[in-house]
């Protein structure tokens, strides 16, 4: 589940809105980082500061989305892994199945050599 936050809020004299926004993974410090911001949002509003607030708040998300990143990376190469073992077992398995049409075909040639020598 994703928690989907943003903080809008005008910095000087112009009328453009500064906007910092994103999505966070459900998780424990993913709330408690979004909790701060908000905290940190509502102080900085009251007391007209929002430039501040949004470094803070651009800070939180970056660490966040490097620890997220860093999770993806391990989870790619535990992927990996896993599809290497999979093609790996793949391969015994066709090998297998090989070995084993070989020796299907061996003992069906004894049983004809066997059948022929018996009948002579």
């Amino acid at each position: 589940m994703w928690v989907s936050f943003e903080i809008r809020g005008r910095l000087g004299h112009g009328s453009n809105d500064k906007f910092l926004g994103g999505k966070f993974h459900e998780g424990w410090q993913a709330i408690v980082r979004i909790v701060r911001v908000d905290f940190l949002a509502r102080q900085a509003i009251a007391r007209h500061e929002h430039e501040p607030l949004l470094l803070e708040a651009r800070n939180a998300f970056i660490n966040t989305r490097a620890e997220w990143d860093s999770e993806k990376g391990e989870l790619v190469r535990e992927r990996e892994a896993l599809k290497e073992e999979l093609n790996k077992a793949k391969e015994m398995a066709i090998e297998a199945e090989q070995r084993t049409e070989v020796v299907r075909l061996e003992k069906e040639a004894l049983q004809q050599q066997y059948t022929k020598e018996k009948v002579e």
